[in-house]
């Protein structure tokens, strides 16, 4: 299962793993805890040594519109946000996303960033 990548769905109060596996060429999703979603992070983050931001398992849990806290203690909140149907609507028929075919790993970006802000004169402040 090398190399194994899924996203986590939020469907009504539970929380579903959703991955490919390209032997059976077929998706399966199986449920899992909230609290799998910060377990996630952290085997990403101290186990496989990847530089990795909580936004996107966050993200994806949880989905729709939130409002995601990410506290310097460590702990994340998250609040739905609760807006206007016609607003919602006006939004989704106003944005774009581009495939561009650029493959990139997050981790990478991540790695360079943390390392700028260690810098006495590097770019990131």
């Amino acid at each position: 299962m090398e190399g194994l990548e899924g996203i986590i769905v939020r469907r009504k109060d539970r929380c579903r793993l959703v991955f490919s596996l390209d032997l059976i060429m077929r998706s399966v999703a199986v449920e899992v805890d909230e609290s799998d979603v910060e377990r996630a992070f952290r085997i990403t983050r101290l186990g496989l040594k990847r530089h990795v931001g909580k936004q996107d398992e966050y993200a994806a849990a949880f989905g729709g519109l939130n409002y995601i806290r990410f506290s310097p203690d460590g702990t994340t909140q998250v609040e739905p946000l609760h807006v206007d149907p016609g607003v919602l609507s006006a939004l989704q028929s106003n944005v774009m996303l581009f495939f561009t075919g650029a493959a990139h790993h997050s981790w990478d970006i991540l790695a360079e960033q943390e390392e700028s802000t260690r810098l006495p004169a590097g770019p990131a402040v």
